[in-house]
């Protein structure tokens, strides 16, 4: 379960939970984010968004405790725009910073690039 939204404060909470039902982890983000649109999104726009988010995920320690397991920093630019109702959304860049994860990229740049292959 995933809870995300905002323009100038931007913040993202979820939830993940074992195939059995009980608690795994839980992430909190905040951060700060923009974004501006050129049209008017009834008939025709283009919109582009960018945004910066720290986060900390605590889950179930070894004992039944809660304990930090990983934390980081992600960012992310995007772009997109809609002809009346239609519209649509593109991942351009976006990276995630993590302790325990390392340094990942995804988006169109980082598919031109090739960053993100194994």
């Amino acid at each position: 379960m995933s809870i995300s939204g905002g323009e100038s404060f931007v913040g993202d909470m979820s939830l993940n939970f074992n195939e059995n039902g009980t608690f795994k982890e839980a992430t909190i983000g905040a951060g700060i984010g923009v974004e501006g649109h050129i049209g008017n999104q009834n008939v025709i726009a283009v919109s582009a968004g960018a945004s910066v988010m720290e986060y900390i995920t605590i889950g179930a320690g070894p004992n039944g405790g809660v304990e930090v397991t990983d934390w980081g920093i992600s960012a992310g630019v995007s772009a997109g725009g809609n002809i009346g109702a239609a519209g649509g959304e593109a991942n351009i860049a976006s990276t995630n910073i993590s302790v325990n994860e390392g340094v990942k990229a995804s988006g169109y740049i980082a598919n031109v690039l090739g960053l993100n292959k194994p």
